[in-house]
């Protein structure tokens, strides 16, 4: 006989009560590409779990593009189908799937933008984004710095960057 853990690993509900919990808290979700100069570029739909967490909605978007999980960041749309400006926490308050879509004349299916990152998201989220721009040329470059530095140390900085890429 197969166990209650063993089914809840597959994705398998081991009672009744648990798999109507989840009939009523479905959901399916449009993932598209937040930029689409992206590498990976697929658009998809994934059912899932309105009380779901970041953490797990980062592994199934992540088993499903062949990716690690720590390296997804999610955006969540705008009322007129574009994403917002700032990406959802990993924690805090807007950290689960029903939070994430709350917006009010949201399309069907819900959309949420995601994007793979190169460093994980905790990573990402320890470090200032800087963006510098070459007047001269026009080129704008990110670079991403451990947050104790202070930005009046941008050569140091540049200099760090450079030798740890």
């Amino acid at each position: 006989m197969i166990s209650a853990e063993e089914l809840v690993r597959e994705g398998k509900y081991p009672d009744p009560q648990r798999y109507y919990e989840f009939l009523h808290s479905k959901i399916t979700l449009k993932f598209v590409p937040r930029y689409p100069d992206q590498t990976i570029k697929e658009e998809f739909l994934c059912t899932l779990s309105k009380t779901m967490k970041y953490e797990q909605v980062a592994a199934k978007v992540a088993e499903h593009l062949g990716v690690q999980p720590t390296h997804l960041r999610f955006t969540p749309t705008t009322n007129d189908g574009r994403p917002r400006q700032f990406a959802v926490k990993r924690t805090g308050p807007v950290s689960t799937i029903s939070q994430m879509t709350a917006a009010a004349g949201m399309p069907l299916p819900p959309i949420v933008f995601y994007e793979v990152l190169e460093l994980s998201l905790q990573d990402m989220e320890s470090r200032r984004e800087i963006t510098i721009t070459w007047l001269p040329d026009g080129v704008s470059v990110l670079v991403y710095s451990p947050r104790e530095r202070k930005k009046k140390n941008l050569p140091s900085i540049l200099t760090w960057e450079c030798r740890n890429q």
